[in-house]
């Protein structure tokens, strides 16, 4: 993003060199947006319930009401998932310096 909120192409890097990624787990996804939550490549180290803004009711997204807000509205899942390879990647860096020192 930038101070226009727009979509900046040259701020993506490829998902192999990341370490952590942050993905919400949206039940319909799309073939585009991979459900990483559900793959065995990360790992998920915490998560937080946010609003499905698009399965809620409008006016109870937006005002609490006892009973209702519960029964509709719709919440999915925002995690924060670590690389299941993270501590091989670490070593190979560790590595990479050591050398680059020697």
């Amino acid at each position: 993003m930038n101070d226009q909120n727009l979509e900046e192409p040259s701020r993506y890097v490829d998902i192999k060199n990341c370490d952590y990624i942050v993905d919400s787990d949206y039940p319909n996804h799309s073939s585009l947006e991979p459900r990483y939550s559900r793959n065995p490549k990360w790992n998920k180290i915490f998560s937080l319930s946010f609003l499905d803004g698009q399965r809620s009711h409008p006016l109870l997204r937006a005002f609490y009401i006892p009973y209702f807000t519960d029964y509709f509205c719709k919440y999915v899942d925002y995690n924060l998932l670590q690389s299941a390879t993270i501590n091989e990647r670490l070593i190979r860096r560790k590595k990479k310096v050591m050398l680059k020192k020697a």
